[in-house]
């Protein structure tokens, strides 16, 4: 090979063996090559190399789509008293459930492709009973304002978690292995406990364990890492106890200003707020409208109907409802006439319907914020005219 000094010259190369020695290898595998410095005096450097093959030679693409042949539920240890289950006709993979009682159901899945691979799940049914919503008593909207006030009504009997639920937050740092142990009230009256993420991220390699019980040896419920909005858990055991835990390595984390901390709910679906979503609708007017309590901000002087929809954290499909109405302090009516063009005989007639007792009544008339008259009324009819 012709060399000046030193360096190689540029150019095409012939190998030292000839290349048709590699005719019926197989193209996959991994390819070696290989340089030999024929000078003891120093040392030689490859700086960089490649190796491409003629198209011709790489075979077609193959697309493999395996189809299921075998699929199988399992919900044998489910009471028709507690779930109605049935295989849809239509799609053998899809069930239907009417559920007659609360709790958490476990539905296993078995299926197999057409290559002969299995798989096999565990599906988790929570049904929770249905929910009983009061948006309060009607509201009279006086010189005060009214404040709206839902809440959720639970049958005691069931047990609370006044104690432990709530909203927590906590910003793990590095080898964190801290828990947290939620528990109703009172054990085994059938309150589970519920948490609910609604904010935080754990950073690659790091988790939160969630335990079926009062203690990190409880069966697990389930992991999350990553962006943890959104996840939810729910006990099963007969106490009704849940616990998180921490697990994080040596690197980034929440502390070190990495991760933004955890934020989430505890409830059993009783005594906590933030266990809920709660819409007030039309939310015009309204200070707070996804908020259990909500001000109203104004009022048009005529009885409104406002529907509180309330669902728990996660579960969308599970609304209850109910109605109140925003009031008047007093029963009144507001007549006007339209002034003619040219004529200062426009008219305004409030009349106030109550008992004189009840009274009196301050009446203002504003135009573009500016006050044009005011009376004080002992009921009746009261007539602004000359507008």
């Amino acid at each position: 090979m012709a060399a000046s000094g030193n360096i190689l010259d540029p150019g095409l190369y012939t190998p030292y063996e000839s290349l048709c020695d590699l005719v019926g290898c197989p193209l996959n595998g991994t390819w070696q090559l290989g340089f030999t410095d024929m000078l003891a005096l120093d040392n030689g450097f490859m700086c960089t190399w490649s190796l491409e093959f003629d198209p011709s030679l790489l075979p077609g693409v193959t697309v493999i789509q395996p189809q299921i042949e075998y699929l199988n539920w399992d919900f044998t240890s489910i009471s028709s008293d507690d779930l109605e289950i049935t295989v849809n006709p239509s799609d053998s993979a899809v069930l239907d459930i009417q559920a007659f009682e609360a709790g958490v159901y476990q539905i296993g899945l078995e299926v197999e492709n057409d290559f002969g691979c299995s798989a096999d799940t565990t599906l988790e049914v929570v049904v929770f009973d249905p929910i009983e919503v009061s948006a309060g008593g009607d509201q009279i909207f006086c010189s005060t304002g009214a404040t709206l006030t839902g809440s959720v009504v639970f049958d005691p009997s069931e047990g609370n978690c006044d104690n432990d639920g709530g909203e927590y937050s906590y910003c793990y740092a590095s080898n964190d292995n801290t828990a947290f142990t939620y528990c109703p009230d009172d054990l085994g009256l059938g309150a589970k406990m519920v948490i609910s993420f609604s904010a935080g991220e754990m950073a690659a390699g790091d988790q939160i364990v969630v335990y079926d019980g009062s203690d990190t040896s409880a069966p697990i419920l389930g992991s999350v890492s990553g962006d943890l909005t959104g996840e939810t858990f729910v006990a099963t055991n007969n106490d009704g106890c849940i616990t998180l835990a921490f697990s994080s390595d040596w690197w980034t984390d929440c502390q070190f200003g990495a991760m933004p901390q955890a934020e989430w709910c505890v409830s059993c679906l009783g005594g906590s707020d933030c266990a809920f979503n709660w819409d007030w609708t039309p939310s015009v007017d309204l200070a707070t409208p996804n908020a259990n309590q909500s001000a109203v901000n104004s009022f048009s002087g005529q009885p409104t109907e406002y529907t509180l929809s309330v669902y728990p954290d996660g579960y969308p499909g599970c609304v209850g409802s109910d109605v109140v109405q925003v009031l008047p302090g007093f029963e009144y009516t507001v007549e006007f006439e339209q002034p003619s063009c040219l004529l200062n005989d426009g008219e305004i007639s409030v009349e106030i319907t109550e008992d004189p007792a009840n009274g009196p009544w301050s009446i203002y008339l504003t135009s573009g914020g500016t006050l044009l008259y005011s009376v004080n009324s002992n009921g009746g009819l009261e007539t602004f005219d000359n507008l």
